[in-house]
């Protein structure tokens, strides 16, 4: 006897309007994960020896600035990264509500 035979399968829709809401959500959460990552190691850089107003305006500057140019120059890959993972973990059901089974344990 499968295993899938007890389980109740879940509608086409809702797998598919949760699959294009994950994917949504996983390229949104990874831009801000990298810009935040990038525009604080450059802001960082530029607030040396300065006091903290002056530090937290130009780091907040060259954050900005360089966030954009790292996106612009390297966003096609980082793309590809998001789609990968996303669908790697939509084929393994990590997302709630893209399996193709409900779970009924």
């Amino acid at each position: 006897m499968e295993l899938s035979e007890n389980r109740e399968p879940r509608n086409i829709a809702i797998r598919i309007i949760s699959a294009i809401f994950w994917l949504l959500l996983t390229i949104f959460i990874g831009n801000i994960i990298i810009s935040g990552i990038v525009g604080g190691m450059a802001g960082s850089e530029v607030g040396a020896g300065k006091s903290m107003a002056d530090a937290y305006a130009a780091g907040a500057v060259a954050g900005k600035q360089s966030a954009i140019k790292f996106m612009s120059e390297h966003g096609g890959i980082i793309f590809i990264v998001e789609l990968v993972t996303w669908f790697v973990l939509c084929y393994m059901g990590k997302y709630p509500w893209v399996s193709k089974f409900k779970n009924n344990a």
